[in-house]
């Protein structure tokens, strides 16, 4: 819960013109793999913005503390 932001998301543009790749060698498939074997408990706090994967990092917590700050943007849902 320290700072202005939870998440800020990806470059989308750089997102876009990369070629596909294995979700699991990227660092976001790594990271979401390590999150779903987390073996205690994940408490998020958002205190500002949450974009892209930290609105999808939220339902894989067990508890999701927010703000009256927090607010949630998943631009790739435009994608």
């Amino acid at each position: 819960g320290a700072g202005d932001y939870f998440t800020s998301g990806a470059d989308l543009n750089n997102f876009a013109s990369s070629p596909p790749f294995p979700l699991e060698s990227h660092p976001s498939g790594q990271f979401m793999r390590t999150l779903l074997k987390f073996d205690k408990i994940l408490v998020a706090a958002v205190n500002g913005p949450a974009v892209g994967i930290g609105v999808t990092i939220l339902p894989h917590c067990d508890l999701a503390v927010c703000s009256n700050k927090a607010t949630f943007w998943t631009p790739f849902a435009r994608i």
